[in-house]
């Protein structure tokens, strides 16, 4: 404002109007100056909506009447305006729709896994067995299709894993074991952004003969054979 002072007039008040293009904004009070003061700091919240995404950008524009105090004469000030960036957050969720199978020693089976990026951007994720070694060691096989995606915001991709249980000496097993996956954000950890990290368990049920080169159908008509011959010698 840069009506002069008067003996009169004791106080010059701003009041300051905002807005954020529809976000909503927190104005400050009256802001009151009184002769010699030139500048006074102000601070104006804007809430951005939750969910926004980082490629959208808002503006906030903040403009200004005022008026002495006591006194009629007022006048208003130019604009201003910012442009607000809106930060992207990593958020992600991993789900598969049949995380328990059961299968007989040394079969293979396979799951379907969904990588799902809930954050408002594009990421980059990356899956790995945490447990590879132990499973390796004991004689399984377990392969991942891929284990880096590049997820859209607020869509998923699909990863599919390959699994043959290992067949070891036993007359009967009934056995569950886990699959143990952990998905982390790589994007963040390159940006050194705070991410999810989420582990995921898959759980295998072996059930059956697990002896090797043993085929159940096998062993039963070898069995109905000796029966029969037995009976043959017996007449």
């Amino acid at each position: 404002a840069q009506a002069p002072w008067s003996p009169n007039i004791q106080q010059l008040l701003v009041f300051l109007i905002a807005d954020a293009s529809g976000w909503a904004v927190t104005n400050p009070p009256a802001l009151p100056f009184t002769k010699g003061q030139t500048e006074r700091d102000f601070a104006i919240t804007v809430q951005v909506p939750p969910e926004t995404s980082h490629m959208l950008q808002g503006t906030l524009q903040v403009s200004a009447r005022w008026r002495y105090s006591p006194g009629s004469t007022q006048g208003t000030v130019e604009p201003v305006s910012a442009i607000i960036y809106v930060a992207q957050y990593y958020q992600f969720s991993v789900g598969c729709e049949k995380p328990y199978m059961q299968v007989g020693p040394g079969q293979s089976l396979g799951f379907k896994l969904r990588l799902i990026n809930e954050g408002n951007a594009n990421d980059k994720l990356r899956v790995e067995v945490t447990n590879l070694k132990e499973l390796n060691d004991k004689g399984w096989t377990v392969q991942l299709s891929q284990d880096k995606f590049q997820v859209p915001e607020k869509q998923e991709r699909v990863l599919q894993i390959s699994i043959t249980t290992p067949v070891e000496w036993n007359a009967w097993k009934n056995d569950v074991d886990t699959i143990q996956l952990r998905v982390v954000s790589s994007q963040a950890e390159t940006t050194g952004a705070i991410s999810d990290i989420s582990d995921y368990s898959l759980y295998i049920r072996q059930r059956g003969v697990s002896v090797p080169g043993f085929e159940p159908t096998f062993a039963i008509m070898a069995l109905a054979g000796l029966a029969a011959l037995f009976y043959g010698r017996r007449k």
